[in-house]
Order: C-alpha cells, then sequence, then structure tokens
C-alpha cells in the first residue's frame, strides 16, 4: 500500500507512536500525533506543534504536527465532524475502542458499566491456551498466539499461518477467532480489526471505527450489551460492557 498523502492520526508520542511516526513520515503520510506530555519522545520528530487537530485536512504530504491533547477527545472530534483520517494508530496503554465507545454512549446519555458475567460465558468459548488475561472484574478478555506477548519480535511481520517467533500455526485470525467467539452472545458486537503498517507498527482504518461509532449512535436500545474489541492477526482485546 502506498501511504503518500496518507492521513493518519497517531495517538501517544511515546516509543510504538515515534515509530509510526518515522515509518509513515518517510512514506510521504499527513500525521498528527497527540500526546497530553508535549515532552513525550514524538515531539521531537514532528515539524510543528498545532492548537487544533482540524489541521489534519491542511497538512502537505510529509508533513507532521504535534498537539497536545486526549487522544480520545480529538479523535471523537474530527469523526463528528466527518473528517475521517485514513488510519488511527493507537500508541497508549488502554483499549483505545472499548474507550471511543464509552464516551459515544455518553453524547446519548447512556452509562456502560462492565459487564462482568459475560466475560467468563465468552472465554469458554476461545481456546484456552489462547487467552493472556481474563478479567471479569473489568469484563477484559486479552488473547494472543504468543502465550508471553513480551516475548514477541518488535519487528516481526507476522506469517498469517503462524507465529513468526513459537512456529504455532494460526487456524484463524485472531479477530475472526474472536468475531465468531461474541458472535450471538452480545446484542452489539464489534471486532475492530487492526493492520499493521510496518515492522512493530499497527493501526486500524478511520472508517471502520467510524462505522461502529454511528452504528452504535443509531442504536434505539437504551439497555443493551456491547462486546468491543480490537484485533490484529496475532492478538486481541475485547470489553464486555452493559448500559443503563
Amino acid at each position: 500500500m502506498s501511504w503518500q498523502g496518507k492521513d493518519v492520526v497517531i495517538l501517544g508520542g511515546g516509543n510504538f507512536g515515534t515509530r509510526a511516526l518515522e515509518f509513515l513520515k518517510e512514506k510521504g503520510s499527513r500525521i498528527v500525533v497527540i500526546d497530553p506530555y508535549p515532552e513525550c519522545k514524538a515531539k521531537s520528530f514532528v515539524d510543528n506543534e498545532v492548537g487544533d487537530v482540524m489541521v489534519l485536512e491542511r497538512l502537505e504530504n510529509g508533513e507532521a504536527v504535534f498537539l497536545k491533547g486526549d487522544g480520545v477527545d480529538e479523535a471523537l472530534k474530527l469523526l463528528k465532524n466527518s473528517i475521517i483520517p485514513h488510519m488511527f494508530v493507537p500508541a497508549i496503554p488502554v483499549h483505545t475502542t472499548a474507550i471511543l465507545v464509552i464516551e459515544t454512549l455518553k453524547t446519548k446519555g447512556l452509562e456502560a458499566k462492565p459487564f462482568e458475567e459475560k466475560t467468563k460465558e465468552v472465554a469458554s468459548r476461545i481456546p484456552e491456551d489462547l487467552i493472556i488475561t481474563m478479567d471479569e472484574k473489568n469484563a477484559i478478555i486479552v488473547t494472543s498466539f504468543m502465550q508471553d506477548p513480551q516475548g514477541c519480535d518488535p519487528n516481526c511481520l507476522p506469517p498469517p499461518d503462524h507465529c513468526r517467533v513459537t512456529k504455532r500455526p494460526k487456524p484463524a485470525p485472531m479477530f475472526g477467532i474472536l468475531r465468531e467467539a461474541i458472535d450471538g452472545q452480545v446484542d452489539f458486537g464489534r471486532i475492530l480489526e487492526s493492520e499493521q503498517i510496518g515492522s512493530g507498527v499497527g493501526g486500524y482504518y478511520g472508517q471502520d471505527l467510524y462505522q461502529i461509532l454511528e452504528d452504535l449512535k443509531n442504536e434505539k436500545r437504551k439497555e443493551f450489551s456491547i462486546g468491543i474489541g480490537t484485533s490484529c492477526t496475532c492478538h486481541g482485546v475485547v470489553n464486555f460492557l452493559k448500559t443503563s
């Protein structure tokens, strides 16, 4: 894929955000890096600092700017104005997709809480040796073909049919396994597919995220269950929520 002229928003300016920034800037993308800390690593690699995320549409190819702010808030601001980046690169240590869903529900006057009971039910539909974490209290499941995700090669470009490090076969991509696991188990279930864009760097398409949030906005029910995940071919995370 050519990244020339593609709009990309990087949420987080730490090590992974900086790696994504360097890769995409070299490829000619138009990039906004968002981080609440102006002393973050990525700040040293941008061309300018800006005060408004809406500048994304006015950047030149290969231009990267830094915005001090909250990545979730700024992402929602873009999407609310129907400005849809080609890709979002989440580079912060939280499940950004779940937070975006929770914040979108708030705009509908709905509160989302962890759906603890659903976690164990769905976990039983996932091969046990793929589950890295099952946190019932916070209703989160983390999965991986690598039992110790810390052992992953940061420069890995994973083959589609096996883990490059362990050589373990992949019967299906992780996002497919998780979609099957949540199918029929929640009222609103979505697994956002993350795609690798370079060694150790991945993101999800803005249009895919926008569609999920639009579907959520159009949901007529006030009380319903949600399974929302983000997954690449190798790893995944799913949050379970219920609204009130």
